[in-house]
């Protein structure tokens, strides 16, 4: 009887334990990212969630009074790895912007209509930018592709009228029709 009691107890106590630690961290940042949370660097305030497979974090948005701007590369030691679809959309004010090693996607419409920037250079990690993402800034004056880019969407420089030069287009695997229309 001895035996099986102290058998129970031993059982109870590892449950106890195991319990009461996480056992899968995506878990964790899952209920963090759930709730949008907004975090702050001296950049600026940026609110993000965590990406489709949830390996990184998708910046949504930031404090639009901000002009010069830093996306961070890593929050709460995950890494950054998209920036999200419209997350600075109609940002007038925005007029430099660095983008980190280590984002692979710049969603649709990302800075539509950020006429306030006037160069992007991007870093050998970007895989894709999305349809639309720099529609409309009429302030960008070059590009620089520093990598072998996968894609880049449909109208993503639309009527990017100052735009005179954009160094690295060859690496480029696929533009799609309309790239930079206008």
């Amino acid at each position: 009887m001895k035996k099986i009691i102290s058998l129970l107890l031993k059982i109870t106590m590892a449950f106890c334990i195991t319990a009461s630690i996480p056992l899968n961290v995506s878990a964790v940042t899952t209920n963090k990212a759930e709730n949008n949370l907004t975090y702050t660097d001296q950049y600026g305030s940026w609110t993000y969630e965590l990406t489709d497979n949830k390996k990184g974090y998708r910046i949504t948005g930031y404090d639009q009074s901000m002009t010069d701007i830093e996306i961070p590369s890593v929050i709460d030691n995950i890494p950054v790895l998209e920036i999200g679809a419209n997350a600075f959309w109609n940002c007038k004010g925005l007029t430099s912007l660095i983008i980190p090693e280590g984002i692979k996607k710049i969603g649709a419409g990302v800075y539509e209509d950020a006429t306030g920037i006037k160069s992007v250079v991007f870093s050998d990690t970007i895989e894709e930018i999305g349809k639309q993402a720099f529609s409309g800034c009429t302030g960008i004056t070059q590009i620089t592709i520093e990598g072998k880019m996968k894609s880049i969407g449909q109208w993503a420089f639309l009527g990017c009228t100052n735009l005179a030069t954009v160094s690295g287009i060859e690496k480029v695997g696929y533009i799609a029709e309309n790239a930079f229309d206008g």
